[in-house]
């Protein structure tokens, strides 16, 4: 059962840090290819209007889905804090790069069994 639980928590995870690559991805080509859509739009002026929309509505979908993604182990999302009244400030709930760790139980993305605080 344990054996299961961790190729689960494994498996949580490699599709955790695939997420967070697609997402690094599009955040990283955005630039170029606005750079690219500009020097378009001299001969075709629609193409930098017609060619950022989508660019922004793919990385906005993407950044939503990776902040919607859950821990594997605690099931809570792992990117995205719990907010309470007396921790909550302006954009407090979310960061840029994704953390690390999940957010509830601590869980690291890069190491399967352990989590940000040591304990097995």
């Amino acid at each position: 059962m344990i054996v299961q639980h961790d190729a689960h928590v494994r498996e949580g995870l490699r599709e955790l840090r695939r997420r967070r690559a697609v997402y690094f991805s599009i955040l990283v080509a955005f630039l170029p290819a606005c750079a690219l859509l500009s020097v378009l739009g001299f001969r075709y002026p629609l193409v930098p209007v017609l060619g950022v929309v989508p660019l922004f509505a793919l990385a906005a979908v993407a950044y939503r889905t990776l902040n919607r993604s859950r821990c594997p182990r605690c099931h809570e999302h792992f990117f995205v804090q719990k907010l309470t009244k007396q921790s909550w400030t302006p954009y407090s709930s979310t960061s840029i790069p994704p953390q690390r760790t999940c957010q509830k139980c601590g869980l690291d993305l890069y190491e399967g069994g352990r989590d940000a605080r040591g304990a097995e």
